[in-house]
C-alpha cells in the first residue's frame, strides 16, 4: 500500500563531469564542471584534487548555470599527475561523490606539452575506472601499425538468428609497438578502408564507449596513411590467468592489455562450448541459441594456469564456429575438451567480459 514505504533523505545527484582543455598543459588553469541536482538545498558541491599522490585539496565550486557548477584548478607542471573527485552535499546532511566509489577510481589527466600523444598517453589509467585521463578530448598525432581491419573484425548482424538478433561492430585496430598500453580502437566512417599494416597518423575525440576506450573520427583528413606493408608487432604471450574471464572491466592487470595483439602460447583446452554473459556455462556440448539459453557465440578455454580466458567467435574472419547459429556448413566445428595449439587475436571488451 502507499504508506508502507517511507523516502528517506536522498544524496545529490551529479553527472557530466567536464573539464576544458581537454589535453592540459602546464600553462592552463583547468576548469573543471559537473551537473548538480538535490530534491532539497544544496550547502555545498566541491572539487577535491591532489597532484602526484599528494594530500588533497578542497576547492568550492559556483554556480554557473542552471545546475552546473564549475570552477578553475591551478596550473601544474609538465607529467604531473593531477587526480580529482567531486562532492555535494544538501541540507540533509547527505553528501555524495562523483566518482561514486573513489578507492576504486578518481578523475585524473597527466599534463602534457600539447594534444599530439601517443596511444600509451591516451590508453593510460591510474586506477581502475577503465577511463582515459583525456576522455571527450581531441587529440592528433597518435601513429600505429593497423592491426586489425573491418575485414578482420566485420560489422555483423544476425537478425534471423535462434535465439534473437547478435551484432557486432565492425572494429580497426591500430598498435605502435609492443607492452602494456599499446593499441586503441579508431572508430568513424574515414578508418573503414585501412587495412592490415597500414601505418597511420589519427585524429578524432577520445570516447569511452561501454566500458572499451576509442579514438572517433570524423572528417577523411584525420586518417592519414603513412605507409604501407608493415610487419605485425610481436603478440603479447599472456596466460589465461592474466586474460581471466572473471575480471572486472576496470581491472587494470587486463585493461591494459585492451586492443592489444595476444597470444595464449601454450595448449589450450575447451571447457565450455556455450558460455553466456558474465561467467556463465549454459551447455556442456554445442547446442543452437534459444531465446531462454543465450552465449552469443562465445565459449571458455583453459591453460596450465587452470584459469578461464574467454573467446568471442561473431564478426572475425575464421571458420571455426560452436554452433550457435546453426550455421555449420563449410565451418569447423568446436566441442568441449577440443584442444588448440595455441589461440591469437585482439583482446576486446562488451557486455561485462574480456574476450
Amino acid at each position: 500500500y502507499p504508506n508502507d514505504l517511507s523516502l528517506g533523505g536522498v544524496p545529490p545527484q551529479l553527472s557530466s563531469p567536464t573539464k576544458n582543455p581537454g589535453v592540459p598543459t602546464p600553462s592552463d588553469s583547468v576548469q573543471v564542471t559537473v551537473t548538480v541536482q538535490s530534491s532539497t538545498t544544496l550547502t555545498g558541491v566541491k572539487v577535491n584534487y591532489r597532484i602526484n599522490g599528494g594530500t588533497f585539496t578542497q576547492k568550492t565550486m559556483s554556480n554557473t548555470a542552471g545546475n552546473i557548477f564549475s570552477t578553475k584548478m591551478p596550473p601544474s607542471a609538465l607529467n604531473n599527475l593531477v587526480e580529482y573527485f567531486f562532492s555535494a552535499s544538501n541540507q540533509a546532511g547527505l553528501t555524495r561523490l562523483l566518482p561514486a566509489d573513489t578507492s576504486i577510481s578518481k578523475l585524473f589527466y597527466v599534463v602534457k606539452a600539447s594534444d599530439s600523444l601517443s596511444i600509451q598517453e591516451v590508453q593510460y589509467c591510474v586506477n581502475n575506472g577503465g577511463r582515459s585521463g583525456y576522455e571527450n578530448a581531441i587529440v592528433r598525432g597518435i601513429e600505429g601499425i593497423v592491426t586489425a581491419d573491418t575485414i578482420d573484425f566485420r560489422n555483423y548482424s544476425c537478425t534471423s538468428c535462434p535465439g534473437g538478433a547478435v551484432t557486432a561492430p565492425a572494429r580497426v585496430v591500430i598498435q605502435n609497438g609492443t607492452g602494456p598500453f599499446s593499441g586503441i580502437w579508431i572508430a568513424g566512417p574515414p578508418t573503414d578502408q585501412l587495412r592490415r599494416g597500414q601505418k597511420v597518423r589519427i585524429k578524432g575525440t577520445v570516447t569511452y564507449s561501454y566500458g572499451y576506450n576509442q579514438i572517433l573520427t570524423s572528417a577523411p583528413s584525420d586518417v592519414q596513411i603513412l605507409s604501407t606493408g608493415n610487419p605485425m608487432p610481436s603478440p603479447e604471450i599472456l596466460s589465461a590467468s592474466v586474460l581471466a574471464n572473471n575480471k572486472t572491466g576496470g581491472d587494470l592487470s587486463i585493461k591494459k592489455w585492451e586492443s592489444v595483439l595476444v597470444r595464449l602460447n601454450t595448449p589450450v583446452w575447451i571447457t565450455c562450448i556455450n558460455a553466456s554473459r558474465g561467467t556463465a556455462c549454459t551447455t556442456q556440448e554445442p547446442l543452437i541459441d534459444t531465446t531462454f539459453r543465450r552465449n552469443f557465440g562465445e565459449f571458455l578455454v583453459i591453460d596450465n594456469s587452470n584459469v578461464e580466458a574467454r573467446v568471442m567467435l561473431p564478426g572475425g574472419n575464421h571458420k571455426f564456429t560452436n554452433n550457435w547459429d546453426g550455421v555449420t556448413l563449410g565451418k569447423t566445428l568446436l566441442t568441449k575438451y577440443d584442444s588448440l595449439s595455441y589461440m591469437q587475436g585482439i583482446l576486446y571488451y562488451a557486455f561485462t567480459n574480456y574476450k
